[in-house]
C-alpha cells in the first residue's frame, strides 16, 4: 500500500532516517544487544480547533473614475458665459455655462400672463357659480311663497262658498218652512169657508121654514153677517194663494241658489285643483332651469380651473425651459474636458464638459466562474497600489462572461483617499474568495494520504491511531476537516519515519511550548 506526503521536509527526513538506519545495521550488526532499546517514538501533538479559515486570491485590477459624467445642453443658442476651466474643481449645481435666454424669458412672461388671465376667469366663473345658487334659492323661495299666498287664498275662497252655501241651504229651509206656513193658513181659511158655507146653509133652511117677519128678520141679518164673513175669508184665500205661489217661487229660487253655490264651489276646487298643478308644473320647470343654469355654470368653473391649471403647467414649462438656458454641474468633481467657447454656438451634439468625480473610484478586474459564485455584494476588498492599501467593496458582480477574456468581470468602489489614485492604473487586487467558518482545524502538515484518501495519526492511550478524515479547504498552515475527528482528538503534528498505526508515542512539548514553559517557570535560590 502506497503512502504519500505533501510536504517536502518530511523527504528529506525520510532520506535522513535511511541513511541513520543504514550506518546502524553497519555498525552494529556485530555487536550483540545488551539491553532491550526503548522504542517509543517523541511526538508533538495538538487539538483541533473550532474557527474561521477564510482563503485570499489575488488579482490584477485596473481603476477608474467611479461617475465620470458628460454635461450635453438641452437647448442651443449663443454662449453668453463660462465659468469653469479643464482642471477646476465643480461642487453640484455650480452654473458651468449660460445660454442667451431671450427667447425663454419671453415665453415665460407669456405663460405668467396666460396664468393671470385664467385666475381671473376661476374667479368669475365661481362667482358665476355663486349667483346661480343664489338665484336658484331665491327663486324657489319666491315661487313657493307665492304657492303658499295662492293656496291661502283658495281656502279663503273655498271658506266663503262654503258659507254661501249654507246660507242657501238656510234660505231654502227658510222659504220652505214659509211656504208650509201658508199652506197651512190656506188649510185653515178653506175649513173656516167650509164652516161658514154650512152656516149659511142652514139659515137658508131656517128661512125657508119660518114663517113670523121677525124670526125670518133675525135670520137675514145673521145670514147678511156670514155672507160678509166669507166673502173676506174669500178674499184673504184669494190673497193667501198669491203669497204661496210666491212663496213657492221662493223656495225654488232658494234651491237653485242653493246649487248654483254648490256648482260655484264644484268649479272653484276643479280651477284651484289645475292652477295649482300649473303651479307646481312652473315651480319644476323653473327649478330644472335653475339647476341647469346652476350646473352650467359649475362646469364653466370647471374649465376655468383646468384652463388655470394648464396655465400653471405652462409656467413651469417656461421655468423649467428657462432652466436650461443655464447649464449647472449634475455632480461635484474636477472638469476633465471642455467644448465650449464664449458667444460660441452652444450644441447638443457634442459634450459641453466632461466631470470626474475622484471621491469615489472604482477597481475592475477579472476572475473565474468558481470565484465568482464565492463572491457577493458588499464583500470587502484590498486594493494595493505602490505599497499603499486601499479599501473597497464589491459594488457589481457580472451575470454573464466577457467574451473577450473569456472570465467574469468584478467592480468594487473605493471611497477614502483615493487622491493618489489616477484613472487607468493598475493594481492587485486581494479578495477573500473560499471560505469555511465554525470548522475544525488542525495543521497543515498533520494530514498524510493514501490513495488519495486523507487521514492522520491520533495520540491515543500511548498509542498512534491511523485515523481516515474529510478535509475541506486549506492554506499554507491550515487545513479544515468536515468529519473524522473532534475537538478532543489529540492529533500528532510531526513526523517520525517509526510512526504508523498502532506505534508507541509519547507526546512532548515542542521546542516553542517547553521554552515558554521555561520562562514562566520560578527561577531556583530565589
Amino acid at each position: 500500500m502506497k503512502h504519500t506526503k505533501c510536504s517536502t521536509h518530511r523527504k528529506a527526513a525520510l532520506l535522513l532516517a535511511g541513511l541513520i538506519a543504514l550506518s546502524s545495521l553497519t555498525g552494529c550488526a556485530k555487536q550483540e544487544v545488551e539491553e532491550e532499546q526503548d522504542l517509543t517514538i517523541n511526538v508533538e501533538a495538538q487539538n483541533p480547533v473550532t474557527g474561521d479559515l477564510v482563503l485570499q486570491n489575488d488579482f490584477m485590477g485596473t481603476i477608474s473614475p467611479e461617475d465620470t459624467v458628460e454635461v450635453f445642453p438641452k437647448v442651443q443658442g449663443e454662449v453668453t458665459s463660462v465659468n469653469f476651466e479643464v482642471g477646476d474643481y465643480v461642487n453640484e449645481g455650480d452654473i458651468l455655462f449660460t445660454i442667451d435666454d431671450q427667447a425663454a424669458q419671453i415665453g415665460l412672461a407669456v405663460a405668467q400672463a396666460g396664468a393671470a388671465s385664467a385666475a381671473a376667469q376661476v374667479k368669475q366663473a365661481e362667482i358665476g357659480v355663486a349667483n346661480a345658487e343664489l338665484n336658484e334659492a331665491s327663486t324657489i323661495d319666491q315661487m313657493n311663497n307665492q304657492k303658499v299666498l295662492q293656496i291661502v287664498g283658495q281656502e279663503s275662497s273655498m271658506d266663503s262658498l262654503d258659507t254661501a252655501i249654507k246660507n242657501a241651504e238656510l234660505a231654502v229651509k227658510q222659504a220652505e218652512i214659509n211656504l208650509n206656513n201658508l199652506n197651512d193658513n190656506k188649510d185653515t181659511l178653506k175649513g173656516r169657508r167650509n164652516e161658514l158655507d154650512n152656516a149659511l146653509d142652514e139659515i137658508d133652511d131656517a128661512l125657508k121654514d119660518a114663517t113670523d117677519s121677525a124670526e125670518r128678520a133675525l135670520l137675514n141679518d145673521r145670514k147678511a153677517q156670514l155672507q160678509s164673513t166669507r166673502d173676506s175669508v174669500k178674499a184673504s184665500q184669494e190673497t193667501l194663494d198669491d203669497q204661496i205661489a210666491a212663496a213657492s217661487m221662493s223656495v225654488q229660487q232658494a234651491k237653485n241658489n242653493l246649487a248654483q253655490a254648490k256648482e260655484n264651489k264644484n268649479n272653484t276646487q276643479g280651477t284651484n285643483l289645475v292652477t295649482n298643478t300649473e303651479t307646481d308644473r312652473n315651480i319644476a320647470s323653473t327649478t330644472e332651469k335653475l339647476e341647469l343654469g346652476k350646473e352650467t355654470a359649475a362646469a364653466q368653473a370647471s374649465l376655468a380651473h383646468a384652463s388655470a391649471e394648464t396655465a400653471a403647467v405652462n409656467i413651469e414649462q417656461a421655468e423649467l425651459s428657462l432652466s436650461y438656458y443655464s447649464v449647472a454641474a449634475p455632480i461635484s468633481g474636477i472638469i476633465q474636458e471642455k467644448n465650449v467657447e464664449l458667444h460660441n454656438n452652444a450644441t447638443s451634439a457634442k459634450a459641453a464638459y466632461t466631470i470626474v468625480n475622484q471621491n469615489s473610484m472604482t477597481v475592475t478586474f477579472n476572475v473565474s466562474e468558481d470565484v465568482r459564485n464565492t463572491l457577493s455584494l458588499g464583500d470587502l476588498l484590498e486594493v494595493e497600489r505602490n505599497g499603499t492599501v486601499y479599501e473597497a467593496k464589491i459594488t457589481e458582480i457580472a451575470d454573464a462572461v466577457d467574451s473577450a477574456t473569456g472570465l467574469f468581470k468584478i467592480k468594487g468602489s473605493i471611497t477614502k483617499n483615493t487622491e493618489s489614485l489616477a484613472s487607468g492604473v493598475s493594481v492587485k487586487v486581494k479578495a477573500n474568495t473560499y471560505s469555511a467558518l465554525g470548522t475544525l482545524m488542525i495543521p497543515y502538515g498533520a494530514v498524510y494520504y493514501e490513495d488519495g484518501s486523507p487521514y492522520v495519526y491520533v495520540a491515543k492511550d500511548g498509542e498512534a491511531v491511523k485515523t481516515y478524515i474529510t478535509t475541506g479547504i486549506f492554506n499554507d498552515t491550515q487545513i479544515a476537516v468536515a468529519e473524522g475527528l473532534t475537538e478532543e482528538d489529540t492529533v500528532i503534528t510531526t513526523w517520525s519515519p517509526q510512526l504508523s498505526d498502532g506505534a508507541a508515542v509519547r507526546v512532548v512539548e515542542s521546542k516553542e511550548e517547553a521554552d515558554k514553559a521555561g520562562d514562566d517557570s520560578p527561577e531556583e535560590g530565589k
